[in-house]
């Protein structure tokens, strides 16, 4: 496969949006995931806890994974997602002000995260099944790559 084939899906302009929103939301998920981490580690110098926060976030995101894809399929795709970013900006916008006030701690951390947890639970299904309404059937493959 050449670059000219693998690029040919960001031709198509949905799709080419679709691409820039899932890089922009991901990228922003790492970053904000290190600095939760540096944050927790601020907080309370504890691996434990830091462990308590990452596990906040992961169990309901596992958990819920299943009632995403429900979601997912009984409501517009684009609806969930678009609910899903904005409730993600919240919720770390709000660790952002508590550890920036240094009002941060704990027990906020770790529920802020089940929060997040939750939100990315529901929007992943409705992301990845959205896909494939973007790019003709016979650039698919490309486009997951």
């Amino acid at each position: 496969m050449t670059w000219a084939d693998a690029a040919q899906p960001l031709r198509q302009r949905n799709f080419a949006w679709y691409f820039s929103s899932r890089f922009v939301n991901t990228l922003g998920n790492m970053m904000a995931s290190i600095a939760l981490t540096f944050a927790v580690l601020d907080i309370t110098d504890s691996a434990a806890a830091l462990g308590q926060v990452l596990a906040a976030h992961t169990i309901p995101m596992v958990v819920l994974l299943l009632w995403g894809g429900v979601i997912s399929d009984r409501f517009p795709r684009e609806v969930v997602i678009q609910l899903s970013n904005v409730a993600s900006a919240l919720t770390q916008g709000v660790i952002a002000f508590l550890v920036i006030t240094g009002t941060a701690e704990l027990w906020m951390l770790i529920a802020l995260s089940v929060v997040h947890g939750a939100v990315s639970a529901i929007s992943f299904p409705a992301m990845a099944s959205l896909l494939p309404q973007l790019v003709p059937r016979d650039q698919l493959q490309p486009a997951t790559r």
